[in-house]
């Protein structure tokens, strides 16, 4: 993946290196503390005149997570370690100025990255992989890459007094996915890949932001339907084979920022907390996973 994600930064690099020829430029940028997880997100636009734009939006999110109930087998310890890092170029934006407010319509293309290393050592308590009461080490390792066409639009300025409320959606209506993916038994002789390249669809997230002088609601929506293979063993029980799978993945997000002008101007310092909701099923496993937590975030904006 990073050879990817040089490329990325390189034509991010060429993009912006005509910063001098904008006639200005916005960014956001904000950190999410968590425990097990820290995101870093971003947002970069450069306005060439008065209608054309370019935006630039990326998020990195690495997390750790250690657990000591295996599924199916019960006590022991389990690492999972992900890392996912998405950007989207959109290179060719314009402005519309319609009667009720400002529309913007966004083109381009989008990156995702997402690594996942999976460890486990766990007591096979009831036999079901091997002798009864053995100790098994396991390994699951997945790289992805996702590429897709991004269209995104927004409306802003609705403005009511003190009240501005402003819209921004992006949408993936089919992207491509290559997925690599071993997996491995300490009582196995050697591990277990699959490898699948396929297109599926869509891909989208929405945010709505209603500002009341130095208060901001958000209200953030994204969904993602993931059609592609996972491993799991055969109907003998003896080779672990690529099986087809489609999870969809929700997430919704409620949340409260203040706003703190840094000095006068456009710049402005940025804290906020968070009520997230997640929802996953999965059609092969036939499981839905649902979580909510509440989170914090800072940064700047200007």
């Amino acid at each position: 993946m990073r050879d990817k994600i040089t490329l990325i930064i390189a034509c991010i690099y060429v993009l912006f290196s005509s910063y001098t020829f904008a006639l200005d430029a916005s960014f956001d940028l904000s950190v999410n503390p968590e425990a097990n997880a820290s995101a870093v997100v971003g947002t970069m636009e450069l306005r060439w005149n008065t209608k054309y734009n370019s935006i630039f939006n990326f998020s990195f999110t690495p997390s750790t997570e250690i657990s000591t109930v295996i599924p199916g087998f019960g006590t022991g310890i389990q690492s999972t370690e992900v890392n996912r890092f998405q950007c989207d170029i959109l290179p060719l934006s314009f402005s519309l100025n319609t009667f009720f407010c400002d529309m913007g319509l966004s083109f381009g293309a989008s990156y995702i990255g997402i690594s996942e290393k999976v460890f486990a050592l766990f007591n096979d308590t009831d036999g079901v992989l091997t002798e009864t009461g053995t100790y098994v080490a396991y390994k699951n390792n997945r790289d992805a890459t996702i590429w897709s066409p991004r269209v995104g639009v927004s409306f802003s300025n609705f403005n009511t007094g003190l009240i501005r409320i402003s819209y921004t959606g992006y949408v993936s209506p089919l992207y491509f996915l290559s997925l690599q993916q071993e997996v491995s038994y300490d009582f196995l002789s050697y591990p277990s890949t699959n490898h699948i390249s396929r297109w599926s669809s869509p891909y989208f997230d929405q945010r709505l932001d209603i500002n009341i002088y130095n208060l901001r609601g958000v209200i953030s929506h994204s969904y993602q339907r993931l059609d592609f293979q996972t491993m799991d063993w055969d109907s003998n029980g003896e080779r672990l084979i690529g099986v087809d799978d489609v999870q969809s993945i929700n997430n919704v997000q409620l949340g409260l920022e203040l706003l703190m002008p840094i000095r006068a101007g456009t710049v402005r310092f940025k804290g906020g907390v968070y009520w997230q909701n997640n929802y996953t099923s999965s059609t092969y496993w036939n499981t839905v996973i649902h979580s909510d937590r509440f989170t914090f975030s800072f940064g700047i904006e200007g």
